[in-house]
C-alpha cells in the first residue's frame, strides 16, 4: 500500500512539474514571437499574452535551469 501511494505521488508531482515547464514553455515562446512578429516591447508584449513581466522573467528562469531555450 505504501508502494502505491509513493508511486501515486510520483505521478502527480511528474504531471504538476511537466505543466509548469509546457506552461513556461508555451508563455516564453508566444511572448519572444510576439516581440518578433509586431516589433513590441516585452511589456506590450507580456500583455498581449495576458501575463506580467515577473510571470515572464520566472519562466525563462524555469526553462534556463532545465536548459530548455
Amino acid at each position: 500500500r505504501l508502494m502505491v501511494n509513493l508511486f501515486i505521488k510520483g505521478v502527480h508531482f511528474y504531471k504538476y512539474s511537466a505543466n509548469r515547464y509546457g506552461d513556461a514553455r508555451r508563455l516564453v515562446r508566444a511572448v519572444q514571437k510576439s516581440m518578433e512578429k509586431y516589433h513590441v516591447s516585452l511589456e506590450d508584449a507580456c500583455d498581449g499574452c495576458d501575463a506580467t513581466i515577473e510571470e515572464y522573467n520566472e519562466a525563462v528562469k524555469l526553462l534556463e535551469k532545465e536548459d530548455e531555450i
